[in-house]
């Protein structure tokens, strides 16, 4: 069963790092999973308390949220 899911995850990793380069699929894994990781944990820790300070209610903290957390 994990033989049949890893051999195909395991081809196509292979064929990315022949069309495009070991460093820039190392640069693209860092990009997305460190730089991207840490704007989401500021932007989600930091949204509390700025809607908070700005006098935003719970319904609209909830939909302004949603929206600001739509592109991850």
């Amino acid at each position: 069963m994990i033989k049949r899911i890893t051999t195909p995850v395991k081809n196509y990793v292979v064929q990315m790092q022949h069309a495009f380069g070991t460093r820039f699929l190392i640069l693209l894994f860092l990009i997305q999973c460190l730089l991207k990781g840490m704007v989401f944990v500021i932007m989600t820790t930091g949204m509390l308390p700025l809607f908070k300070s700005l006098g935003i209610d719970a319904v609209h903290l909830q939909m302004y949220a949603a929206i600001a957390m739509s592109p991850w």
